[in-house]
């Protein structure tokens, strides 16, 4: 419960978007930052534990050349690991479009 009460501290000028991948709906706050990503209240690596999926979350941002610019908070629900995984690339896509 700590960890939940300290990332909703610092996201009030975050950008909000929703991503959808299958059965799986994952809201994306991204906001300026050092590169954390926190899933659901964990941190990513703890969350998604194979590197794939770690890897394919983070593209989006090494595509736009903006590695470790934006921290972000995301929750994800529906669907498995892998969809989750989709829905959280959409709605950080769609965050930094936002940028």
């Amino acid at each position: 419960m700590r960890i939940e009460e300290d990332l909703k501290l610092d996201f009030k000028d975050s950008k909000y978007a929703t991503g959808r991948r299958k059965k799986s709906i994952a809201k994306v706050w991204l906001k300026k930052g050092s590169g954390n990503i926190h899933v659901n209240g964990k941190k990513m690596v703890d969350y998604f534990t194979k590197q794939n999926l770690q890897i394919a979350i983070s593209r989006p941002f090494a595509v736009v050349k903006r590695d470790n610019e934006f921290d972000v908070r995301c929750s994800v629900k529906g669907g498995g690991l892998s969809g989750q995984a989709g829905a959280i690339i959409h709605g950080i896509s769609r965050a930094i479009v936002e940028f």
